[in-house]
């Protein structure tokens, strides 16, 4: 029979490129956010709605990632977490 090895700090390794990424997002959004007006104010017409509209389409993306990514964040915390409390419990068993 065959050894399982788990990489933890592999895992906790992409647990915080995730939450790098998780934080550039919310990083991105909010800078945007900041600069809205400003850059809403340099068009006028159909070119402010267009604007507008793609702004919007921005942030919803921009929460999706935000939400995904948090999820991906939570599981992998939890995986590991659980998977390292389960390996020293069968340790004990030995």
């Amino acid at each position: 029979m065959a050894d399982i090895l788990y990489n933890y700090a592999g895992m906790e390794a992409c647990i915080g490129e995730m939450t790098q990424i998780h934080a550039t997002a919310v990083a991105l959004k909010m800078t945007g956010i900041a600069h809205r007006e400003s850059l809403r104010g340099t068009w006028t017409g159909n070119a402010h709605m267009s604007f507008d509209d793609a702004f919007q389409r921005y942030l919803n993306v921009n929460e999706r990632v935000e939400e995904a990514s948090q999820r991906v964040i939570q599981a992998l915390s939890t995986g590991t977490s659980d998977m390292q409390a389960c390996e020293m419990q069968q340790c004990q068993v030995f």
